[in-house]
């Protein structure tokens, strides 16, 4: 009996055992399965996020209600003042006392989301060229950190349309009840015609710097908007923007409503014209004659920027008229210092577009670094 009782006493102990032992290794199951769920973020895959579709439009940061957003519908800072990054606020020009607003408006609270033509509308290889062949809008932003594009920040304007293989400004006026068309009535209502055309102060900007570059693109002028605003003058046009720092330092180089083809340097806030010469024929009138550039016809422009060894910047502006096939040079200019006193721009900077008081399209943007057209006939690439 002692034997029997000891056996049975030893199956018993050994089945409290095994007890234990089963549940030791459920549970360690359950954590080994818990931290792969975890690891892996259960049924949604690895935490690596999948490279967007390039069809997918990504969507603009979510504004916060009015109550808390820096910039709420009710008090958007100025799109003009869309400069405080880019020239955006005030038209720019001869009119050295013009002023761009102080403050910019961020996306309206109501606003659309912002759509950003995928991957495929532009070059992954050099040079950058961004052909709009992927229909979509993207909307300002606030600052070039938060626009929904991986390679443009449009600083005011408030849309950059893509469609029909072509990029543009807003084509005529918005409706009462856009929420752009409120921003831009509170924030800019002269500069926009009670903010029915936010377009006349349109400044689009890429996000990379660039150093030495020639950039180019074609624009076609569809309408005027004849805007009481003091900032439409003789110094509006189509301009192409380099070595940009931010809108108070920055090249600009294109051709004016007046007929005449510039480059011009803002610096710190100032404006010095550094060269200027007349394109088109006719007398500007603000009233009778307000844009002396052919309309609904491709114009090319190509602007140049480049260091030189004496420490100068050559800036150049060519032109490519309707019906030709070649670029034609229209000026060239030294920023040696002795403009104002002030030292050229020599830092690497974001480059873009700026039209003034009209409605506008854009094709074939596209930007070479000046070395690479050298690797081509066999001199070193430099650091872009």
């Amino acid at each position: 009996m002692l034997y029997d009782s000891a056996r049975h006493m030893d199956w018993r102990q050994m089945g409290k055992t095994v007890s234990i032992i089963s549940g030791i290794i459920a549970i360690s199951f359950m954590a080994a399965m818990t931290t792969i769920i975890v690891r892996h973020g259960g049924n949604s895959g690895s935490t690596t996020r999948a490279p967007e579709t390039s069809g997918q439009p990504r969507q603009k940061d979510a504004i916060a209600p009015a109550s808390t957003t820096t910039a709420p519908v009710a008090t958007p800072p100025s799109p003009a003042a869309a400069s405080s990054s880019a020239t955006t606020a005030a038209p720019q020009g001869s009119a050295e006392t013009v002023q761009a607003p102080a403050t910019k408006p961020t996306a309206p609270v109501a606003a659309p989301p912002v759509v950003e033509a995928p991957a495929p509308a532009v070059s992954t290889q050099l040079p950058f060229l961004y052909t709009f062949n992927a229909p979509g809008i993207l909307y300002e932003s606030s600052h070039a950190a938060r626009s929904a594009s991986r390679y443009w920040f449009l600083d005011s304007g408030a849309e950059l349309v893509i469609a029909n293989g072509h990029g543009g400004t807003i084509q005529g006026s918005l409706p009462e009840n856009d929420p752009w068309r409120e921003a831009y009535a509170l924030s800019s209502p002269t500069d926009t015609d009670q903010g029915y055309h936010p377009q006349n102060l349109f400044r689009l900007l890429t996000l990379k710097k660039w150093g030495d570059a020639v950039v180019q693109s074609d624009f076609l002028i569809t309408a005027d908007h004849l805007s009481a605003s003091e900032n439409r003058n003789e110094s509006n046009g189509l301009l192409l923007m380099t070595r940009y720092q931010d809108h108070d330092t920055l090249y600009y180089a294109g051709i004016r409503v007046d007929g005449q083809a510039v480059i011009k340097k803002k610096y710190h806030g100032t404006y010095y014209t550094l060269a200027i010469t007349p394109i088109y024929p006719g007398a500007y009138d603000r009233t009778t004659n307000p844009d002396l550039i052919p309309h609904d016809t491709w114009i090319g422009l190509r602007s140049e920027a480049r260091n030189l060894v004496d420490g100068s910047v050559l800036l150049e502006l060519s032109i490519e008229e309707p019906g030709s096939e070649s670029w034609q040079p229209l000026l060239s200019v030294h920023d040696d210092g002795s403009f104002g006193g002030t030292p050229p721009i020599t830092a690497a900077g974001t480059a873009g577009i700026r039209t003034d008081f009209m409605d506008v399209l854009f094709r074939n943007f596209r930007i070479d670094p000046i070395c690479f057209s050298c690797a081509r006939h066999g001199s070193a690439m430099q650091d872009l």
